[in-house]
C-alpha cells in the first residue's frame, strides 16, 4: 500500500476513508473534557452523516483525533503516528488536517475575533472557492454575521459549518453530543447536518441519541 504525502492528497478523501488507532487521548470541548482510549477499532466514514454511538468516554475519541490531532498534540499518547487509508492509499492524518475541522469554539478557526461574514469572505478568497459568501449565509441561514462565533448563540453551529464550508473542508467532526444537547439544539444540529449532506461532505457525529434524531 502506497503511503502518500502532501501536494496529492487532499482529493483522496472526499469519497471517504478509513482509520486504525490505538492510544489515550483527553478530548476537550467548549462544553466537556474527558480521559478516554481508542482500542485499536477500525473505522469507515463516507459522505454523508456517519453516527459513532455511545457514552462520553466510548465515542467521541476518533473524531476528536482526526480533527484536532495537529493543533493539540498533547492531547494524544497514540501507538503509532496516526494514518487514514483512502482509495487503497495511506496518508498521513498531518497531511490532510486542513480539510478537516472540529465544530467547536475551541478550533483555532473559530476562535478567531473576526466577524462570522469575514471569515466566511476570507475562506472563499483564501481556498478559491466556487461558492459565493450570499449562497453560503443562505445555505446556513445566517442571521448574526456581524458577531464572533462566541457570541452567535445557539447559530454558532450553523457558523461554523458555514465557515468551514467556506474553507473548504471536506470532513466536519464535532464533539461528543449528550442526549440533553441533542434535544436542546436539535432545530440547528438537522439543519446543518441536512445541509452538509447535500454537499457531500464527511459527517462524524459521536453521540449516546439516536440516529433519527437528526434527520
Amino acid at each position: 500500500m502506497l503511503l502518500v504525502r502532501s501536494g496529492d492528497m487532499s482529493s483522496n478523501i472526499k469519497n471517504g476513508f478509513s482509520i486504525t488507532q490505538g492510544g489515550y487521548v483527553q478530548c476537550r470541548s467548549s462544553r466537556y473534557t474527558c480521559d478516554t482510549t481508542i482500542d485499536n477499532e477500525e473505522f469507515h466514514f463516507s459522505p454523508g452523516l456517519n453516527i459513532l454511538k455511545g457514552d462520553i468516554d466510548e465515542s467521541w475519541a476518533i473524531s476528536y483525533l482526526l480533527s484536532m490531532y495537529s493543533e493539540r498534540p498533547k492531547d494524544f499518547m497514540l501507538e503509532s503516528e496516526p494514518e487514514i487509508v483512502a482509495k487503497d492509499k495511506r496518508i498521513s492524518l498531518n497531511d490532510i488536517s486542513g480539510s478537516i475541522c472540529y465544530i467547536d469554539e475551541c478550533y483555532s478557526l473559530f476562535k478567531s475575533k473576526k466577524q462570522v461574514k469575514s471569515l466566511i469572505e476570507n475562506g472563499i478568497s483564501s481556498t478559491g472557492n466556487k461558492m459565493t459568501a450570499n449562497e453560503i449565509v443562505q445555505i446556513f441561514s445566517l442571521e448574526q454575521l456581524d458577531r464572533q462565533v462566541r457570541y452567535c448563540g445557539n447559530e454558532k453551529w450553523r457558523s461554523m459549518c458555514a465557515i468551514g464550508c467556506a474553507y473548504g473542508k471536506d470532513v466536519f467532526c464535532f464533539p461528543w453530543i449528550s442526549k440533553k444537547m441533542g434535544k436542546y439544539y436539535q432545530g440547528h444540529l438537522k439543519k446543518v447536518i441536512s445541509e452538509l449532506c447535500k454537499l457531500q461532505k464527511i459527517i462524524i457525529l459521536p453521540t449516546n441519541c439516536d440516529e433519527s434524531e437528526f434527520k
